[in-house]
């Protein structure tokens, strides 16, 4: 009997700790969008996931803005991982370029396939968000949209 106890305790316990560190993603998750959104306000962020049934899923934010010179990815971010300390991590080399490059850039890029994707959703939100506040000319998004 006391075996049962402590094998229910236990079970408890790793539940208790699991929604502790579920919470604490969340909120690590809902600060980074925040402090995205802030320091870029001027521009559209897009937010995209990609989850398999099996393996490490990810999430990645695209901001982009219009420049004088055209629409341009002003910062890329990415998370990826299995474990609730996964953090996200810019990427250099998919910020600041125009939206045109961004396909070529994020095919150069060694990133994890579910990273790939989930940025692919990600800069697929945010020039359709942008596209529907008329900010990026239409020529533009059919740049985007040929090399999809």
């Amino acid at each position: 009997m006391e075996l049962v106890r402590l094998g229910l305790l236990l079970l408890a316990a790793m539940w208790a700790m699991q929604i502790a560190a579920a919470w604490v993603q969340m909120r690590y998750y809902r600060d980074t969008v925040r402090r995205t959104a802030q320091h870029w306000h001027s521009g559209y962020l897009g937010v995209g996931t990609f989850k398999r049934r099996l393996g490490p899923g990810a999430v990645a934010i695209v901001v982009i803005d219009s420049a004088d010179e055209g629409a341009v990815v002003r910062e890329a971010l990415s998370m990826s991982g299995l474990s609730v300390f996964a953090r996200f991590k810019p990427l250099a080399e998919l910020s600041n370029g125009p939206i045109g490059e961004f396909t070529q850039r994020l095919a150069a890029a060694k990133l994890a396939p579910a990273a790939r994707r989930a940025l692919t959703n990600a800069f697929e939100v945010a020039c359709r968000t942008a596209s529907e506040r008329q900010q990026v000319s239409s020529s533009q998004m059919s740049q985007v949209s040929q090399m999809s």
